[in-house]
């Protein structure tokens, strides 16, 4: 009899260790899906605001809205990087698709093409990864996580604002030659 007790008691436990791992799976799931709702409607806040400011033609507040986007990658990536992604790879489609829109509503701000340039143009996993690798790092090394996060978002920044000042310098450049040649053939043709 004893031995059918502890038996029993055996495979109670096991079922009752196996309906806790289900139960863990389970809440897990709930808690992806639940992140992945929530960076989708995130996304939908940020675009609609972006939206706004661009309308009213308000790059202050379209510059600070920005902002708020690397905040808002940074929460998600603490959750689900999964869920960063998403936010991410929602607000860079409609950066880019909007591009022209939104030179219209800002102008030539340096401060918002770099921002924009910072967050559209390096791919959603890679610019997750690289947050996450960098916040990983940290803690290994016992390094104020947010410190680190934010040192890379203003690396990355500032390498991206070099390289866009490079990349305006150039083509300013090669637009001067090119109305210097086009202003030396004309008075060739005209003969000055």
């Amino acid at each position: 009899m004893m031995g059918l007790a502890a038996l029993a008691i055996t495979f109670a436990s096991c079922d009752n260790k196996a309906n806790k791992e289900a139960m863990e799976t389970a809440t897990d799931s709930v808690a992806t899906v639940d992140n992945t709702v929530d960076a989708q409607s995130a996304a939908d806040e940020v675009i609609s605001a972006l939206t706004s400011n661009m309308e009213k033609k308000d790059a202050s507040a379209f510059q600070t809205t920005l902002e708020s986007v690397k905040t808002k990658v940074t929460e998600f990536l603490a959750k689900n990087p999964e869920a960063a992604k998403d936010y991410l790879s929602k607000v860079q489609t409609f950066l880019k698709d909007n591009a022209s829109k939104i030179k219209d509503a800002v102008g030539d701000n340096a401060t918002i093409t770099t921002a924009i340039n910072a967050i559209a143009n390096i791919p959603a996993d890679k610019y997750v990864d690289g947050l996450k690798g960098a916040v990983d790092a940290a803690k290994n090394a016992g390094i104020d996580t947010k410190g680190a996060v934010e040192s890379t978002v203003k690396n990355a920044k500032d390498k991206i604002t070099d390289k866009a000042a490079e990349v305006a310098n150039d083509t300013k450049d090669k637009a001067n030659e090119t109305i210097d040649k086009a202003a030396s053939d004309a008075k060739g043709k005209l003969g000055l």
